[in-house]
């Protein structure tokens, strides 16, 4: 079959060879974020689509489904996932388990036919987490490359083995970060040292790195992974809690910071560049004490990454409960 890339259809494959066929690109991709499928549907049984009947939804034994996108069709077969193109961007995460393993399971879904490059410090870890992804049933290719952001000649070497295997790269994502809490003046010193370095020198070396490749892509775009607690703005609204780890948050301060003036950067006038706040999820960051899904996490950067660059562009956004598309954050 021959790729749809520029065609004006797009089709969605599920386990059972039914595809969904949108007649309008630019609303099909809107809808089909909207209409959430896990994994488990997609890529694992029966799929009950009724054809372009308003508020049907799909219950098979998925308790996050959404409602399907109201010009949904059934429409013929395909032979095979790899005939499925909806951007077939080459997708690159730095990987922390929980808001980078959410982000690639959702944005896998999304768009099953773009090929994504996990950046783990350890390989193993990487592969555990790739390994963990198959077994919801995550079909995307995955690659796993090892890279340690906090040294020169790991990023640099990692740089070029994506440059010389792929010879592009579309998406960048800034994943990786750390956070600590010093419990003596002694630690000071070395708490902000590390937290700087991983979450913020080390995300200017890889953007300065990739950007090359990304300039060159028609859909250039890095996604910084922040926190609503880098926000100056919130946090002297008084909106904020004190906090422990203000090392942290200052590092993600610095991150948006950064967002800010590569944005500016002339040279990077074609690559969108924005933050996000993925919010409070339970993750292994922070003892699972979150109050979110790390998929619900991961939403805003699907939508800022598969919606018109016309709609979101560089700065700094969020989506929490009852939010149906990406709010601004104040810097």
């Amino acid at each position: 079959m021959e790729r749809l890339k520029n065609a004006d259809k797009i089709f969605c494959l599920d386990d059972n060879a039914s595809d969904i066929l949108f007649h309008d690109v630019l609303s099909a991709l809107d809808e089909l974020y909207q209409w959430r499928l896990k994994w488990n549907l997609l890529h694992g049984g029966a799929t009950a689509v009724a054809e372009e009947h308003p508020g049907h939804a799909v219950t098979e034994n998925d308790t996050r489904l959404l409602p399907a996108p109201t010009s949904v069709k059934r429409f013929g077969n395909l032979q095979s996932a790899a005939e499925l193109c909806l951007f077939n961007a080459i997708v690159l995460i730095l990987l922390r388990i929980g808001i980078g393993f959410g982000t690639l399971q959702a944005l896998s879904l999304h768009s099953p036919s773009d090929h994504f490059i996990l950046g783990c410090r350890n390989k193993e870890d990487g592969n555990q987490a790739l390994k963990r992804l198959r077994e919801l049933a995550v079909q995307s290719k995955i690659d796993v490359m090892e890279v340690d952001v906090t040294r020169d000649d790991s990023l640099i070497a990692f740089a070029k083995a994506v440059e010389t295997t792929y010879g592009r790269l579309d998406v960048l994502i800034n994943n990786a970060a750390v956070a600590f809490t010093q419990t003596s003046f002694s630690e000071m010193r070395s708490t902000y040292n590390r937290t700087f370095d991983v979450n913020v020198t080390s995300v200017a070396m890889t953007i300065d790195l990739f950007l090359p490749l990304l300039r060159q892509s028609p859909r250039g775009h890095i996604i910084n992974v922040s926190s609503t607690r880098g926000s100056l703005g919130l946090s002297s609204s008084g909106k904020l809690p004190p906090t422990v780890t203000i090392a942290y948050c200052a590092s993600k301060t610095a991150l948006n910071m950064l967002t800010v003036e590569y944005g500016k950067d002339p040279a990077n006038e074609s690559v969108i560049i924005q933050a996000v706040s993925p919010g409070y999820c339970k993750t292994a960051f922070n003892n699972y004490r979150g109050t979110k899904d790390p998929l619900d996490g991961a939403k805003v950067i699907v939508h800022l990454l598969h919606s018109g660059t016309s709609d979101f562009g560089n700065g700094f956004w969020q989506m929490e409960d009852g939010d149906a598309s990406p709010v601004r954050v104040p810097w």
